[in-house]
């Protein structure tokens, strides 16, 4: 079909998915009108683990979500809790609800419950790989018939996220990394039942303990799902090891992964490189449609491109 054809959409508006200290938690959701696929993608609005509502506008404006409309899937992009209130312990569950409720409502969406893919960049990233590993199972038994379906995704698409926090923090001191806008999601607390208040973390081990759990690169298992990860060779907020360093843990359990690295750009890029904007239909196309390696938009990037799909 023609990726460039525009298509209508219906934009469904501020889609509660979930709440949350008594507040609610929403995305929107993107149908196309004319061509539909059967098959969704998520598209996390995260940045510094912040969502900025005031961006979600812009979504259906900016070049992938185009033309994933105009390949016929749905979108929807994805809100979550923000820092400096919720630290990304508190964040990452967000995301799994979201793609739980997804995946109830399929029928109402008009989406296969089998193909839902996620994308995210730098913090929106971390998010999406963390959801592809560390899917929830299935509760047959959940009182809420959200929790009843898994929150299990097919495809991951990350650009240059954190991927092992153990790693980005090694050569500093643990509660002052280096990402001076991350400081404050990385500002853990317990509850403290006597105090009746919540106690920063400041002993090392446990925050050590925190940054393991919360890193995607921890929970990586031959149950992964594709993942295609692009990243700058001269990004100094978050490092290119980041994704090399996850691309080779799948390498190691045979996940499909594709490491498209941007040569001399640094944390985030525009206009897109040569041929990005197909890398990530392709990926998809692949992983959610089966439409298996010889689709016609995968073609020969000029970026230096290491994979293993």
């Amino acid at each position: 079909m023609n990726y460039d054809q525009q298509q209508d959409y219906d934009h469904q508006q501020s889609v509660v998915y979930g709440y949350k200290d008594g507040m609610g938690l929403i995305m929107d959701a993107l149908i196309p009108t004319q061509h539909q696929n059967g098959a969704a993608v998520i598209a996390l609005n995260s940045g510094g683990f912040s969502s900025n509502l005031d961006k979600f506008s812009d979504f259906p404006q900016r070049r992938f979500t185009k033309c994933l409309l105009n390949a016929g899937y749905i979108v929807f992009i994805v809100a979550h809790s923000s820092s400096p209130k919720y630290r990304i312990d508190e964040i990452i569950p967000d995301i799994s609800r979201a793609i739980r409720f997804i995946r109830h409502h399929a029928g109402r969406f008009g989406i296969d419950p089998h193909r839902i893919g996620i994308r995210g960049s730098s913090s929106g990233g971390m998010l999406s790989l963390m959801a592809a590993t560390t899917p929830l199972a299935a509760d047959p038994e959940a009182k809420d018939p959200v929790d009843r379906v898994s929150s299990q995704v097919q495809a991951v698409v990350a650009y240059f996220p954190p991927t092992d926090f153990i790693e980005l923090t090694r050569a500093h001191s643990l509660n002052h990394p280096p990402l001076d806008l991350h400081y404050s999601p990385l500002d853990f607390h317990n509850w403290d039942e006597e105090a009746q208040r919540y106690e920063r973390v400041i002993d090392p081990e446990e925050t050590k303990a925190i940054f393991r759990q919360c890193s995607p690169t921890t929970h990586i298992s031959a149950d992964t799902p594709p993942t295609l990860l692009l990243h700058g060779d001269e990004d100094e907020r978050i490092p290119i090891q980041q994704s090399e360093l996850f691309a080779a843990r799948l390498r190691e359990l045979g996940v499909p992964h594709k490491l498209i690295v941007a040569k001399g750009k640094g944390h985030g890029w525009d206009p897109p490189l040569e041929n990005e904007l197909n890398e990530i239909w392709g990926w998809f196309d692949r992983y959610l449609l089966n439409r298996g390696a010889s689709v016609s938009i995968l073609k020969t990037t000029s970026c230096n491109t290491r994979s293993n799909s």
